[in-house]
């Protein structure tokens, strides 16, 4: 054994040197992660304690200030406010909101009256239908269209069809313009909130020479050029 191994030996006896050794060996270790039954963990390390386990949700919140996730709670709030009554949401984020309620209550508007008028076509035809299968093509008294043949059954049977086809799809565009107000609000939010749009925006148009394909020869063409420049 060499004389620093003896001396580095002779000062770990020492009490204050054991205690600044254990010191300096506990903040050497790094704060580590383990898998504990399907869910991740994350060891922090503290004074008093040791380390002790934050889930992996916690571990990203911890990385979050409070601006941020203030930010994102009145993200959340506005997206949910949406789904709740079409409309909240917009208002929430101001701005053009009363342009926007209108637009998303007209289409609603929009698809209750495409859907009745789907649906009392298709009770009619569904009505002409039913009375021709059951008396041999016979038309119905009420109809309009007093031929009685198999192609004229063929037809109000098709006409039936389409139309609660088109009633049927009128109920998930609705469900699916709901959605899109949420998004709408939700999308609004970040660009409002999160997003920062510098207002100094150039643009500048000026003469230009272009090379143009014709009939297979590059031909020059005198043109303008466009340029926006973003700050």
């Amino acid at each position: 054994m060499n004389t620093f191994a003896k001396i580095a030996i002779a000062a770990l006896n020492e009490p204050i040197m054991k205690f600044l050794f254990v010191f300096a060996l506990i903040f050497a270790i790094p704060p580590i992660s383990c898998t504990v039954k399907g869910s991740e963990y994350f060891f922090v390390r503290t004074f008093d304690s040791g380390f002790f386990p934050i889930e992996d949700t916690a571990k990203d919140e911890l990385l979050k200030d409070s601006t941020r996730l203030a930010m994102e709670a009145r993200t959340a709030k506005v997206w949910k406010r949406s789904l709740i009554v079409p409309g909240w949401g917009q208002y929430t984020n101001g701005g053009l909101w009363w342009v926007k309620v209108p637009v998303i209550y007209g289409g609603f508007v929009a698809g209750v009256l495409i859907y009745n008028f789907n649906q009392n076509y298709y009770k009619t035809y569904l009505a002409e239908a039913q009375y021709r299968i059951l008396h041999n093509d016979a038309p119905p008294p009420w109809s309009l269209y007093q031929f009685g043949d198999e192609i004229q059954t063929t037809r109000f049977t098709n006409a039936k069809d389409a139309h609660r086809r088109n009633r049927d799809l009128t109920v998930l565009l609705a469900v699916g313009w709901w959605g899109l107000n949420a998004v709408e609000a939700y999308v609004s939010d970040i660009l409002k909130n999160r997003w920062s749009i510098s207002e100094n925006l150039a643009a500048r148009v000026s003469p230009a020479m272009l090379s143009t394909p014709l009939y297979g020869v590059y031909s020059p063409v005198i043109g303008l050029k466009v340029q926006v420049d973003f700050e």
